[in-house]
């Protein structure tokens, strides 16, 4: 029998990952997206694309669970903007807190409703309010995060304009503005999933293939 080398570091790793409500959460998502994205090549009456349907259906209803009451963690990002002096960041925060918080609650009503335990004949309509908000609130985390890169370049450059200027401070924003572009990223692609759902854009409206490929991609980063 061949041996196999385990990495017990990355194996303990992993585990204290997963045990966090966010590291299953991410998991779900990857494999929900993931699966979205497939089902896209198969027709809507294939077996296949109905087992992918199933899954996605079931993973994006557990992950509801999974968020449930995270909207809390909205209320506690506009307390700390209290001390925020920066009034684009205080605007921009705030706003980002609202659009997500609103998205959060509605989300944890629709969980509520899918799983039996509420009636709502109007749940489609509150669905569509809760991608207008995370729509909302990825617009104002956007805003926010370029806003940032902006204010952050133009320290860099002040800083290269002297003619000792602490190296130190340069590669501390460096990683900063890398930090920043990887959340941007992430957001960018997370548009397109409201933007799909609610038919915005026009002829640049993003297909389901599309958003569900940008939907996996922004989980798998």
């Amino acid at each position: 029998m061949a041996d196999f080398v385990i990495d017990r570091a990355l194996v303990a790793k992993l585990n204290a990952y997963m045990s966090t409500t966010n590291g299953r959460d991410k998991m779900c998502r990857t494999v929900q997206y993931l699966s979205k994205f497939i089902m896209t090549y198969y027709g809507s009456s294939d077996a296949a694309a109905k087992q992918l349907k199933g899954l996605s259906s079931g993973l994006s209803m557990a992950r509801k669970g999974f968020r449930f009451f995270k909207s809390l963690e909205m209320y506690e990002a506009i307390l700390k903007l209290e001390n925020e002096s920066d009034l684009v960041l205080r605007a921009t925060g705030g706003m980002r807190a609202v659009g997500y918080g609103i998205y959060l609650l509605y989300d944890n009503w629709v969980f509520l409703v899918k799983s039996g335990a509420l009636l709502d004949p109007a749940i489609d309509a509150k669905i569509v309010l809760a991608y207008k908000f995370w729509f909302l609130g990825l617009l104002s985390s956007v805003l926010r995060q370029l806003y940032q890169a902006y204010t952050l370049w133009t320290k860099r450059v002040a800083l290269l304009e002297e003619k000792a200027g602490p190296a130190d401070a340069v590669r501390k924003i460096d990683a900063s503005l890398n930090d920043i572009a990887v959340s941007l990223a992430k957001d960018f692609c997370d548009m397109t999933l409201p933007m799909q759902q609610l038919g915005w854009g026009g002829p640049l409206c993003p297909s389901e293939r599309l958003a569900s490929f940008c939907g996996f991609i922004s989980s798998a980063i």
